[in-house]
């Protein structure tokens, strides 16, 4: 008896402990209904924004399997506590909310559990059909907008509680596909028999509709039963010639098209027969992008704007635009530019668009909101700068090319080094030397000055001041601080992760897993060939190479992914042969690799403890091959459990 009663304390205690964990945030009604306003109360005392004087905070709302639809929700702080309002939509099935301070940087998920809610029936009794099922999404498929970790298992049990308490959205093809996603990766046998249960009834039902067949068809590709998967499409394409699977066909029948001439014929066609639905103007805005390209690179710019015009995205247009005039600028200051004035006009077009579309928003995501959508579009537009800047440059309209070049540093705080090299070359044409001088100091001393830079302050400097013996001493003050705020920085983006397995093919055809390469520090890279960035970062990272090759316990791996050429093998292995590198380079063919590691750009890194643990992440690449190496080689060392204090001067 004495025994239970120590349990019961226990659990009284663990549960009182959630309830005021849960006890930070309250809403009111706490059972809300879709499209209803619900207050919201929150009190940051105990959490990572205690002391906070102000939040930002986002509601997203989930109606399906889809994005969410985001919100921002204002807060007001009185007497310690924050409160505000918001409206669901009227489909709205479960609600997340992203609190974070004001400037982004600290944010509380409620220890990886997040802040969320359920929406509810009229009279309250009960949640929503779909309500468990979006909470599922939120888990399994969406937790980055509630900034918390994905959880399968959890996300599995919330399926098998929506299909319990609400059997008919076991219909939904949406739901119970997700539901099938999971189970295969969690091995669960009885919902994997369930699933195999109802891809064969969905195979003998006569009365099936397209959505139900195509689910029927994921499902065969979940059990990897070609033969039920190939004769489900067969009978959908008989069915329903002008439907979803044929849409998708033809899609991808453009993709695979050789030659301009087919891509055009498949193009006539699919807006005859697919222009009107939603799905199909995302599509032809992508067909009008690649045939722009193509008419551009034979120099046919009749054909360019012409196809230019009918792409309806006006930040899509914005991005062909930009490609163009990138190339137009010979992507250097020290390249020829013969067609600059051309790529100018080009250019300036890009920014015009851009500028539009950041003081209207009239094409933003749903799953941002006003705010978020404006400064990812400032962020483009600071790319888009640097491209008009450098035009600027080669037409000799160095005014301009300052300013706009000072819009696209100043976007990243000036951290860019590769930016800022030519921000200096504009800078020097329009200010006089004792200014440059002053820049350039100021750039080194920050960390964010290519040697080229360095070369030019020393030679400005003993010009100056004629102190040649005075610089060494001079230039390593400044880059001292530099040093340790790289320091502190990788320091600070440390992290423990599980890194996910994989198995791929290298050039030389031997199956490699990361399995294999467990008790060594990992250095993923992933790349492509068409990735600028990636191969502007590969000298630096040939010299990382260089640097631990003699250590058995680092390996260095470079996974090629995303390629959009039918050889990829070939592909990659004559960039690798002709560049003369010596990486290690796995093919990522089917982007399955890409994709588990949740990459939404490249060239991105991630750097793994001898325990397989994920400690470091990297994504893109500032043009700094110093501090690139510099950066790289503190992580491999802290990651093998060492340390980067002793790391005391650039390369």
């Amino acid at each position: 008896m004495k025994q239970f009663h120590t349990y019961l304390t226990l659990s009284c205690a663990l549960f009182v402990a959630s309830m005021l964990q849960a006890q930070h945030l309250s809403i009111s009604p706490e059972k809300p209904v879709p499209g209803e306003k619900t207050m919201l109360t929150y009190d940051p005392a105990g959490t990572p924004l205690e002391g906070q004087q102000a939040l930002e905070v986002t509601a997203y709302f989930f109606e399906n399997d889809q994005p969410p639809v985001a919100q921002e929700v204002e807060m007001t702080l009185q007497d310690g506590k924050f409160t505000g309002q918001l409206t669901t939509t009227a489909d709205t099935k479960a609600t997340a909310l992203s609190i974070k301070s004001s400037d982004g940087k600290t944010s509380d998920n409620r220890n990886n559990k997040g802040y969320k809610f359920l929406c509810y029936k009229p009279g309250r009794s009960a949640p929503v059909a779909g309500a468990y099922a979006a909470k599922a999404m939120i888990y399994g498929k969406y937790g980055q907008f509630a900034n918390i970790d994905p959880n399968r298992e959890k996300a599995l049990n919330l399926c098998k509680k929506e299909f319990r308490t609400q059997p008919s959205s076991k219909a939904d093809p949406a739901y119970f596909g997700f539901y099938a996603r999971l189970a295969k990766r969690l091995s669960d046998e009885a919902a994997l028999g369930e699933i195999t249960t109802e891809m064969n009834r969905i195979s003998k039902d006569r009365t099936a509709n397209e959505k139900q067949l195509i689910l029927g068809i994921r499902l065969a590709s979940i059990l990897e039963n070609k033969e039920a998967a190939t004769a489900l499409k067969k009978k959908i394409l008989e069915k329903y010639p002008n439907g979803e699977m044929a849409q998708g066909e033809m899609r991808n029948s453009f993709r695979k098209a050789e030659g301009l001439d087919k891509q055009l014929e498949i193009l006539a066609a699919y807006k005859t027969k697919f222009g009107a639905t939603e799905q199909g103007k995302t599509d032809l805005d992508n067909f009008a992008s690649s045939i722009a390209l193509q008419f551009a690179e034979a120099k046919n710019w009749e054909k360019f704007d012409a196809y230019l015009s009918e792409i309806s995205d006006p930040v899509g247009r914005a991005g062909v635009l930009n490609n163009i005039a990138w190339g137009m600028s010979g992507e250097s200051i020290e390249a020829e530019a013969p067609m600059a004035e051309k790529g100018e006009r080009y250019s300036l077009q890009s920014l015009e668009l851009l500028e539009k579309e950041m003081a209207t928003a009239a094409n933003k995501p749903r799953h941002l909101t006003k705010k978020q959508w404006k400064e990812r579009l400032q962020n483009i537009y600071a790319m888009y700068a640097d491209t008009y800047a450098l035009l600027a440059y080669h037409t000799g309209n160095m005014e301009d090319a300052l300013k706009y070049q000072g819009i696209a540093c100043g976007q990243g705080e000036f951290e860019d080094a590769d930016m800022n090299s030519r921000y200096a070359v504009y800078f020097e044409k329009t200010k006089s030397t004792a200014e440059t001088e002053k820049m350039l100091a100021d750039l080194i001393a920050k960390g964010a000055a290519t040697p080229a830079m360095k070369d030019r302050h020393k030679k400005l400097f003993l010009a100056n001041n004629t102190l040649e013996s005075a610089y060494g001493k001079y230039l390593a003050e400044l880059e001292r601080a530099a040093i340790e705020k790289l320091r502190k920085k990788v320091e600070e983006g440390m992290v423990e992760e599980d890194a996910i397995g994989f198995e791929l093919t290298s050039l030389d055809g031997k199956n490699v897993s990361l399995e294999s390469l467990k008790g060594k520090v990992v250095v993923l890279d992933f790349w492509a060939t068409w990735c600028g960035p990636c191969k502007a970062s590969f000298p630096a990272m040939q010299t990382a190479v260089d640097k631990y090759k003699d250590r058995d316990d680092v390996a260095f791996v470079f996974i090629d992914t995303w390629e959009r050429v039918k050889n990829k093998k070939e592909n990659a292995a004559k960039f690798i042969s002709d560049k003369g590198y010596s990486f290690n380079v796995l093919l990522d063919t089917e982007n399955a690799a890409v994709g588990a590691y949740g990459v939404e750009g490249i060239p991105a890194k991630f750097v793994l403890d001898k325990n397989g643990k994920i400690r470091f992440k990297s994504l893109g690449y500032g043009g700094n091959a110093d501090e690139l190496v510099h950066e790289l080689s503190m992580m491999i060392e802290m990651a093998g459990g060492g340390s980067a204090e002793g790391m005391s001067s650039m390369p």
